[in-house]
């Protein structure tokens, strides 16, 4: 199999276990059940189908926001949900008119969610209840009662959620700054690695992101210990990018005094420390406890005494940067954690942006232009949709809105995007109609049984829907055949159905892209040049925090760290597609990079980057090399700054 293929699939089947949800699951779940049970003991099944969709759509974007920001996120989706149901259900009978409602609803909707987070899930909860009621064919008379239901489950889910079940209202904020400590202890599970290594930054960029929602709408005092946590994060993966180079000279100039067992030892204590301070963290109490403090003493010790003992026996000088030198760094760095956080206005909070108001960034959206990437997308999102609603209608295809669902979903403005959500989409359909056909097979059940079981496939849903979207996608496929099966229709019917118009819907969204395409690779050269050079900005006020540690250069300093992480991990986005783009897309643009070249370049940028972390590391602690490291780092950026220089035509 190819690298391509490689990359493809293990894209669009990423799993990731740490963020298995079942208490979120089973607390959405049960706002989900209750329209469908009270539906059903007033026998009105279909009533409660449509409540259920309510529930579904607040539901999911609530998993994605912080706690202050949740009423308002339920609240807009309840009423954007129930009033394109009703538009729906008044449309559904007409094929002209459905197919009109549909492209304009999604071009305009498709645009409006580019004004933020908030309105892109208002956006696609509604779009997707526009698709599902119009493709139900309901009786006009009937939109009313439908947006009310719609209306009454996001409602009812917004109470559950909001009012009843806020047990740990900062979860979220928890977990994702947990999450960076727990990636860090991971990496070092996985040392000796390559001089290029750096720790996983994604994790990073999440938590700041989660924080600055936090900050934009109800600041919280334990917001200041998460922010605090978060910064001391930040210095742990500068050092720990220096330790894990360290790492690899250690084991090879010591390995004659059992340098290798005794690395392994003290990457397994770190990273026990690391995973206790994610522990705290989650408790809403980050702290470094006394008996991590002490183990660290003690391994410490240990390594400073292999190290004078190496050195007696004429090995040479200690490296530089030893093991023990980063270790104590470390070390110092947690003790930061158990210092008083300092609270966010009063000084330059440069890592976290924060959004506009809810309310009012709700009503924004940016203004339209065939410049703009994004309109061109809307306008090729809605007519994608318009037509495979014009084809289902024409070829009278059972629950043909299931196709233009899937389209929905998986079309991306990336190709790429696109063509791992189209496979995610289909392997996990596949497997949730695999699965839903043999237990209807083996069990047999009721009506009321199928009812019971949708709101299992519905608790699944919830709680794999942050962990994976194929994972996701064979959780909702569960839930859909379940309940309509229960709502009469053949479950075989339903099983052979769900599964073609799902092929045929992500082929739809691939299909749209190879005739129109947007292709990333066009950009792998300018991305790496942006990132080179704010690589090369960073550099600069390391420099300038070498010479002179002061407020002002550590502020100016985590700037730059953060804007050359930031271009440097799009930069990685872009080069990981042009890998998995079709080799055709080179041609899209002159001076295009062929893939193997811009991955050659992005190593150069991440080992530089690596360096420059270190070197931020250091700053202000006793280590002898950083004017003479400083000079390489800049002599090397500027080098491959030059090399990206395109070929004269």
């Amino acid at each position: 199999m190819t690298r391509r293929r490689v990359l493809v699939l293990k894209s669009a089947f990423a799993f990731d276990p740490a963020k298995w949800r079942p208490l979120s699951g089973l607390r959405s779940s049960l706002g989900l059940a209750l329209p469908i049970v009270l539906a059903g003991l007033g026998g009105h099944t279909a009533w409660g189908i449509l409540g259920a969709n309510g529930a579904l759509n607040v539901a999911l974007p609530n998993m994605n926001s912080v706690a202050a920001r949740r009423l308002q996120v339920m609240l807009s989706v309840s009423f954007g949900t129930a009033l394109l149901a009703m538009l729906g259900v008044l449309v559904g009978q007409s094929t002209l008119a459905s197919t009109l409602a549909i492209t304009l609803v999604a071009t305009f909707l498709t645009l409006y969610g580019a004004g933020g987070a908030v309105n892109t899930s208002v956006g696609i909860a509604s779009t997707n209840t526009l698709i599902v009621l119009a493709g139900l064919q309901l009786p006009p008379s009937s939109a009313p009662l439908s947006g009310l239901l719609v209306l009454g489950g996001g409602l009812l889910q917004t109470f559950l959620l909001a009012v009843v079940w806020p047990l740990s209202p900062r979860r979220r904020e928890r977990s994702s700054v947990a999450q960076v400590y727990a990636s860090q202890a991971e990496l070092l599970s996985h040392l000796p690695l390559g001089p290029e290594t750096l720790p996983e930054a994604a994790s990073l960029q999440e938590a700041w992101s989660v924080l600055g929602e936090a900050r934009g709408h109800g600041w919280h005092p334990e917001h200041a210990a998460m922010r605090h946590a978060l910064r001391v994060a930040e210095g742990l993966r500068a050092a720990l990018t220096g330790y894990a180079r360290a790492d690899v000279g250690w084991r090879e100039q010591w390995k004659e005094h059992g340098a290798e067992a005794l690395a392994q030892r003290a990457n397994r204590v770190l990273g026990g420390v690391l995973r206790q301070v994610a522990a705290s963290v989650r408790r809403g109490r980050p702290a470094f406890d006394a008996e991590s403090e002490q183990q660290l003493g003690r391994l410490l010790a240990e390594l400073e005494q292999a190290e004078a003992t190496a050195q007696a026996s004429g090995q040479g000088e200690p490296a530089p940067a030893s093991l023990s030198q980063w270790l104590r760094l470390i070390s110092q760095l947690l003790s930061d954690l158990n210092q008083p956080p300092v609270q966010p206005l009063d000084v330059a909070e440069d890592e976290v942006t924060s959004p506009p108001p809810v309310w009012g960034g709700l009503w924004q959206m940016p203004r339209p232009s065939w410049e703009s990437a994004s309109t061109r997308h809307a306008v090729k999102y809605g007519l994608v949709l318009g037509l495979g609603t014009l084809l289902t209608r024409l070829l009278h295809v059972p629950h043909g809105y299931w196709l233009v669902l899937t389209a929905a979903v998986v079309l991306r403005q990336e190709y790429v995007t696109t063509l791992t959500r189209g496979l995610a989409r289909l392997g996990g359909t596949l497997v949730g109609v695999l699965l839903a056909a043999l237990l209807i097979w083996v069990f047999h059940p009721t009506q009321t049984e199928l009812s019971w079981w949708s709101v299992v496939g519905a608790f699944l849903t919830f709680a794999l829907f942050p962990a994976g979207y194929a994972a996701f996608s064979a959780a909702i496929t569960l839930y859909v055949v379940f309940a309509i099966a229960a709502s009469g229709l053949s479950e075989d019917v339903v099983v052979e159905l769900r599964l073609a118009l799902t092929l045929l819907g992500g082929l739809l969204a691939l299909g749209a892209h190879l005739l129109y395409p947007t292709w990333q690779s066009v950009g792998t050269r300018g991305a790496l040049q942006a990132a080179a050079l704010a690589q090369r900005d960073y550099l600069d006020v390391l420099g300038l925090l070498q010479r002179h540690v002061s407020v002002h250069n550590i502020e100016a300093a985590s700037r730059a760290r953060s804007r050359a992480r930031q271009l440097r991990l799009q930069a990685e986005g872009v080069v990981q597609a042009s890998i998995m783009e079709p080799r055709r897309s080179l041609n899209a643009a002159p001076n295009a990079l062929p893939p193997a070249q811009a991955q050659a370049y992005l190593q150069r940028l991440n080992a530089n980057a690596a360096l420059g972390l270190s070197l931020h590391a250091r700053a202000g602690h006793p280590f002898a090399t950083e004017a003479a490291d400083l000079a390489r780092a800049k002599a090397d950026v500027r080098a491959l700054l030059e090399d990206l220089q395109p070929e004269a035509q």
